[in-house]
């Protein structure tokens, strides 16, 4: 039964035409993009919450303070500053900081909740919302730019 598999190098030509004619539509710029109607390449910025890490704002023997919210620090909590292990004594106030934990004893309002961390990250130099802010300046004159040479 010499035809028997001649379909397969059919079926995988019309997959492949399906898959490039599916990645050339999610392309930026494409016109077939509702979400960019006038076919303009804009450059990405980083705006909001995202852009800015929380700040800590008191450090004690066993807990740290973190945009409002206290964590209880145990000898099982991970502490990285600046990408190398640390301690609880290497955190300073004003250090932008990830803190990722649970909580631990819930309380009437935010700031009355006790959590537990688990793995806390910080940087020490506080200008990670100043190379935000610049980045989305060169990335707005970029789009600005973009814009006047397409009229």
């Amino acid at each position: 039964m010499p035809g028997m598999n001649t379909h397969r190098p059919a079926l995988f030509c019309q997959l492949a035409l399906v898959l490039a004619a599916f990645f050339m539509n999610s392309l930026p710029g494409n016109a077939a993009n509702p979400a960019n109607p006038n076919n303009q390449n804009l450059p990405f910025t980083k705006k909001g919450k995202a852009a800015e890490l929380p700040v800590v704002t008191n450090v004690t023997a066993s807990s740290v303070t973190v945009d409002g919210r206290t964590y209880e620090v145990s000898e099982s909590t991970v502490v990285i500053v600046n990408g190398e292990k640390a301690t609880l004594g290497d955190l300073k106030a004003g250090m932008q900081v990830s803190v990722a934990g649970s909580p631990k004893k819930f309380g009437k309002t935010r700031n009355d909740t006790i959590f537990k961390a688990t793995r806390i990250i910080a940087r020490t130099d506080n200008q990670l919302a100043a190379k935000a802010a610049e980045f989305n300046k060169k990335a707005e004159e970029q789009a600005r730019n973009a814009r006047n040479n397409n009229r």
